[in-house]
């Protein structure tokens, strides 16, 4: 591999500041090569690399530069339960899919071998788990374990427990994160907005006449403390949204249910629920 003048120029230095734990920032146009050389002077600094980006349209990228350069190197990447999960749409929240009673979770994961482009090998693993009754979610995550290229997005790294899920020992990786001036908008990934509308989802998909009393009530309350012009507010301010905690359980065991229907159907679906029993359990504690 020839490397760009540009970068045999910074190679030495940026490789002596990684061995010693420096932070390196890199900013360079578009195509001109910072994934191959994050990768080059990350392989001559540790074994393993992970590489945090914003999308998943931005895993191919290293894919390609790692196939092209790296084809003896093990890839792994993490995705959303979501986007991974047998029987969902992606936008249902992660929340919702209750693994525990899933078939798929209670078999096997393979070991994987990443020769696709991450969209194209998710879609052909989605297909064999379906046939051969294995989780693809939990078989990506398992591949971390022997992989020496790890891609995941933000949240992966950045909220605690999503970081913890993956048991890896960050010390043994060189963490590139591409598009780093982006991380400071990183808690809006996380933001929860409650609306009329998805309030109005909420009462429709309710069971019981319980259920649908307390999303009403809710649903008043919030139109009479919101004005007009104002088009958000910040919830945890609002002492008015508590909720009782019998109201709570009612709510927690009408989503309860209806989870357990979705697995056991084999179809997820987007449900609101599970945001106004976090919204009580918030306000109670």
């Amino acid at each position: 591999m020839k490397l760009r003048e540009w970068q045999e120029k910074l190679s030495e230095k940026v490789i002596q500041a990684l061995r010693q734990n420096f932070l390196v920032a890199l900013q360079a146009p578009t195509g001109s090569g910072k994934t191959i050389f994050a990768l080059h002077v990350g392989f001559k600094v540790k074994e393993r690399l992970i590489f945090v980006v914003r999308t998943h349209n931005q895993f191919f990228p290293v894919y390609r530069e790692l196939k092209t350069y790296y084809s003896d190197k093990d890839l792994a990447f993490i995705i959303g339960k979501s986007s991974a999960c047998l029987y969902t749409s992606e936008d249902v929240d992660p929340q919702d899919i209750y693994c525990n009673i899933c078939s798929a979770y209670k078999g096997l994961t393979y070991k994987l071998t990443i020769k696709d482009p991450p969209s194209i090998f998710l879609n052909k693993l989605k297909e064999e788990g379906k046939s051969a009754n294995f989780c693809p979610y939990y078989s990506l995550l398992d591949s971390v374990n022997y992989a020496h290229v790890i891609i995941m997005t933000y949240p992966y790294l950045f909220f605690p427990w999503l970081r913890d899920l993956l048991n890896i020992d960050f010390s043994k990786y060189i963490i590139v994160i591409d598009e780093a001036h982006n991380i400071d908008n990183i808690s809006s990934i996380d933001e929860k907005r409650l609306s009329k509308r998805s309030l109005d989802q909420a009462i429709s998909q309710a069971r019981s006449n319980e259920a649908r009393r307390i999303l009403e009530k809710l649903k008043n309350t919030t139109s009479k403390l919101i004005h007009p012009d104002e088009k958000n507010i910040l919830v945890s301010d609002i002492s008015e949204l508590r909720l009782s905690d019998d109201e709570i359980r009612i709510l927690e065991d009408e989503y309860s249910d209806i989870r357990q229907e979705m697995i056991k159907s084999g179809k997820i679906s987007k449900k609101l629920y599970r945001q106004y029993t976090t919204l009580s359990i918030q306000h109670t504690r």
